[in-house]
């Protein structure tokens, strides 16, 4: 849900600096998104879409970590705050914006829906959401009464990873090239140990699918497929590894369709997909962010799944992912109240186009201006026009 770009980039994925799009991405991103609707609204139709949020988390980890690694190359170091500073610009005026809006519409509706709303909105702000609904005994899987917020447990899992990645990412330079793979493998596999000791046994998977601790490991998986790559976001195409390329490349093939299989068998109440269904989502989604880079894209395997993730349509969608995630659920919410006796299918086109319009509109007006000039700076311009409107209406 974050980025598909090197330093200095656009959401598209461009790199200011070289010119480089890492194409394939934003189409994964689309898939994944449009899963986890699917699953929201129609959980019978699509019963493993959740699974799409762990596609997000490897995304997040092989881009964020090419990112970390192309500015230390580029610079020499690592500039931290100024990593955080650019992370905050680009999740925290969307999840603002949902929440200034749906509340309102929420408690105009039906205050019930706006239960623990104070302990929700904190977590959603402070990024920590997953651990308040962690002990706050709310479970993920049960939709009878759902919290209004509960889709931004993934938000705060990544924005912890970003808090953290960057400090281990510079402590892992100081390592031999050959070493730094393990940091990030040694850490997915503690976590995937995590989540199968919480999961066994348990009546509900919240905790060991919620956790930070227990799902850190498509983040890891991400994380270390970029640094295998260690050139993931360089255009030249003798740069970085490419090791089995066309074995590689029918892997990757294979993947998507693994992902599809996923998202239509997966049974989020069944102990196999806690973590080896999880861990098999995320090692293919990982193995096709490999293959989207430029040493890959000499071979036509590697082309041929480019060609069909760069379909206008779903790139489209995967830049604005972000927003449609976050906008869904509410809405959702809502929808489940004022229409409750409306067949299940109708929430699909309904939350979903709502969804799809909302994230559109914040993703032009909201979450890109504050990204590229600050949040403040453009609070302050929709200030002073707002001062000049009401001028205007004075003197008329």
């Amino acid at each position: 849900m974050s980025e598909n770009t090197a330093p200095d980039k656009d959401s598209a994925g461009l790199s200011a600096s070289r010119g480089f799009y890492l194409g394939g991405l934003d189409g994964l991103r689309a898939l994944a998104c449009c899963a986890v609707l699917f699953y929201h609204t129609l959980p019978d139709f699509v019963p493993g879409g959740f699974l799409g949020v762990d596609v997000f988390f490897v995304l997040s980890g092989f881009l964020i970590t090419a990112i970390l690694l192309r500015e230390r190359e580029l610079k020499g170091r690592i500039d931290i705050p100024g990593f955080w500073l650019r992370r905050w610009r680009r999740l925290f005026p969307a999840v603002f914006t949902v929440v200034f809006v749906t509340v309102p519409v929420a408690a105009a509706v039906n205050l019930d829906l706006l239960a623990k709303l104070r302990t929700q909105v904190f977590g959603a702000f402070t990024f920590s959401y997953n651990w308040f609904a962690i002990y706050t005994g709310d479970s993920y899987f049960t939709q009878a009464l759902p919290r209004f917020f509960t889709n931004m447990w993934t938000l705060s899992v990544e924005q912890q990873f970003y808090l953290i990645w960057p400090l281990l990412t510079v402590l892992i330079w100081r390592l031999p090239p050959r070493l730094r793979i393990f940091v990030p493998a040694a850490l997915a596999l503690l976590s995937m140990v995590l989540m199968a000791v919480y999961a066994d046994g348990a009546q509900d998977f919240t905790r060991a699918y919620m956790g930070t601790d227990c799902h850190a490991f498509g983040l890891m998986i991400g994380a270390a497929a970029a640094v295998f790559s260690r050139k993931a976001l360089d255009p030249l195409p003798s740069a970085g590894r490419c090791v089995c390329p066309k074995p590689a490349g029918v892997t990757a093939f294979a993947g998507l369709f693994l992902l599809f299989a996923a998202f239509a068998k997966a049974d989020g109440n069944s102990w196999v997909v806690y973590p080896w269904v999880t861990v098999a989502v995320c090692v293919f989604t990982a193995v096709i962010c490999m293959v989207m880079t430029a040493p890959y894209q000499r071979f036509s395997v590697s082309r041929a799944i480019r060609t069909v993730l760069d379909i206008r349509v779903l790139r489209w969608v995967g830049i604005r992912s972000y927003g449609i995630y976050l906008w869904h659920w509410p809405l959702l919410v809502i929808w489940w109240e004022i229409a409750p006796r409306a067949a299940a299918w109708t929430a699909l086109p309904a939350v979903g186009g709502l969804s799809f319009v909302c994230a559109a509109l914040s993703y032009r007006f909201v979450e890109n201006p504050m990204r590229r000039r600050g949040i403040f700076p453009v609070l302050w311009i929709w200030c002073e026009n707002l001062a000049q409107i009401c001028k205007g209406v004075e003197k008329e």
